[in-house]
């Protein structure tokens, strides 16, 4: 189909019709339990909601609930120009298990 690989970190990351797939073979269920961080650079930062326009980007971090080692994120309807995500542990000082940033391709 028209899914793109975007990155390969933590985990494979991939983009169809403007959802972003994290996508782990193997994995355990901690490995999707963890929070993830999204980070979202817009083309034009004027499309971002006022409160996150002071910032330069949308912080749309979540924690996947689903199940599977496939989790899956829709981007917003601005035009997107990097990403930046990862996943780090939410005890402690939020050490950071992997980030990985990247053009986004249009998306």
């Amino acid at each position: 189909a028209n899914d793109v690989l975007l990155a390969n970190s933590g985990f494979d990351i991939y983009i169809s019709d403007r959802v972003l797939y994290y996508v782990k073979e193997n994995c355990a269920p901690a490995d999707v339990e963890r929070e993830f961080i999204l980070h979202l650079f817009p083309v034009d930062a004027d499309d971002l909601p006022a409160d996150r326009r002071e910032y330069g980007f949308d912080n749309l971090d979540f924690r996947w609930r689903g199940k599977g080692c496939t989790a899956r994120r829709r981007l917003p309807n601005y035009a997107v120009e990097l990403i930046r995500t990862g996943q780090y542990h939410s005890e402690g000082e939020g050490e950071r298990l992997w980030e990985v940033a990247f053009d986004a391709k249009g998306g």
